[in-house]
């Protein structure tokens, strides 16, 4: 479930994002902060 919500917030994110040179480097930066909170086991909210 939890795949589902970062998976949502990642295209509500990206569809506010015109350019796709911008959403390219959007999606690579909301990657790397949802893996890093993956990795560290502290959810981003609650």
């Amino acid at each position: 479930m939890r795949g589902a919500h970062i998976a949502e917030l990642r295209r509500m994110v990206l569809l506010t994002v015109p350019s796709e040179h911008s959403k390219r480097n959007y999606a690579k930066a909301l990657n790397e902060i949802f893996a890093f909170s993956e990795q560290r086991k502290q959810p981003l909210w609650g």
